[in-house]
């Protein structure tokens, strides 16, 4: 589906809804991981998944939205180097 979509001040931009179907095809996941990344379940929590609900059982996402989605994805901290607890062991002088 095709459309014109446009913020106010914005030039219109003819722009691509995808179906929850072809968004998993493009992101390589599931259907019911897309889905619940829109919803904003598990951990996709703090970051759900854009899309348009223009009526109760449709739903619809832009490429635009899912790259977006895709470039704000914060990079995993490498984990710290282990430290031990602290606390080490007395050894005994002979």
């Amino acid at each position: 589906m095709d459309a014109t979509y446009a913020r106010p001040g914005e030039r219109a931009v003819p722009t691509r809804f995808l179906t929850a179907e072809e968004a998993a095809d493009y992101l390589g996941l599931s259907v019911k991981t897309v889905l619940r990344a829109y919803r904003g379940e598990g951990p996709y929590r703090a970051r759900p998944l854009p899309g348009y609900k223009p009526s109760r059982k449709v739903l619809r996402f832009t490429l635009e939205d899912i790259d977006r989605w895709l470039r704000s994805a914060v990079a995993p901290r490498a984990p710290e180097p282990y430290a031990g607890t602290g606390r080490q062991r007395a050894r005994r002088v002979a």
